[in-house]
């Protein structure tokens, strides 16, 4: 396998997974990159799967996190650094479970905090209802060595989905968190087998800062689609940019974007009126870098 690396990199985006059988694309860009390419041997991974990639430009290096699949049948949630050159360091695990939602479309990523700590999550299931799991998040402040015990951002409750889980810094070595919320679908999520297209899935966010408090939990939308990937960016100090794909009552499902400052979330708007009118669940959203 190879690695592509953008050199002299001035802008750096969380990469969203982007490694495959053949290739693995690393986001580090800026106006006059030059293209290099470094070997990269992904042996010590094991049985991986759904994984994710996050630049870390102030050390010149990148994360790598991806669910394994265990011997048991149970999943473990793993990280590791990897340098320019391609080298993969030690690997952590952050967590492991039998009682995880693994999938291919909603799966884990990681963020790195501005004081370098590192935030990741994975999805634990909380009924027997397919789509019945919440987020856990934990901190590592030592590079993936140790690992906080998980908190959940939402507190409502229910046996339904949440997921599609985007991340961003954000001062004071705080955390920005967005995802998708299925708590007004708790009714269908008794032996639900769906992504619950006749009900409304929310839009929601919330602040986690250093000591694991969850502060400034918020509904930003009502209705957005049931099963389709959230991106968040940090513009500037202080600005955050957030992308998703909306809904609205004709099933026209659109991209819908927001901006976020010290003031909260505002200035809503569809990114292009495509009048994309779709009765189903197309698990396709949208991405930033």
């Amino acid at each position: 396998m190879r690695i592509l690396e953008f050199a002299k990199a001035t802008q750096i985006g969380a990469a969203r997974p982007c490694w495959s059988a053949l290739a693995l694309a690393c986001a580090i860009s800026s106006a006059n990159a030059a293209v290099q390419t470094a070997d990269l041997d992904l042996s010590k991974l094991g049985m991986a799967m759904s994984p994710s990639i996050t630049a870390d430009p102030d050390q010149q290096r990148f994360i790598l996190s991806w669910q394994a699949r265990l011997e048991d049948g149970c999943a473990a949630l793993r990280v590791a650094e990897m340098d320019l050159q391609g080298k993969l360091g030690e690997v952590h695990e952050v967590a492991r479970g039998c009682d995880w939602f693994v999938n291919w479309a909603d799966f884990p990523s990681l963020v790195i905090a501005d004081n370098g700590d590192w935030l990741t999550y994975f999805l634990h299931k909380t009924a027997p209802a397919t789509y019945a799991y919440e987020i856990q998040l934990s901190r590592s402040t030592d590079r993936g060595n140790t690992w906080s015990s998980p908190i959940t951002p939402h507190d409502d409750g229910t046996h339904t989905e949440h997921g599609f889980v985007s991340m961003a810094p954000l001062a004071e070595d705080r955390v920005l968190l967005l995802w998708l919320d299925g708590r007004l679908s708790a009714p269908a999520a008794v032996g639900a087998d769906g992504h619950h297209h006749e009900d409304a899935m929310t839009l929601r966010s919330a602040v986690i800062n250093r000591a694991g408090e969850i502060t400034q939990r918020e509904q930003i939308d009502a209705q957005v689609c049931s099963c389709c990937g959230t991106e968040l960016l940090r513009i500037a100090e202080g600005e955050h940019m957030a992308l998703f794909r909306d809904r609205s009552d004709a099933e026209i499902r659109d991209i819908g974007l927001i901006n976020r400052d010290q003031g909260g979330w505002k200035n809503q708007r569809m990114l292009h009126e495509d009048g994309w009118k779709i009765a189903a669940c197309p698990v396709n959203g949208p991405a930033l870098a």
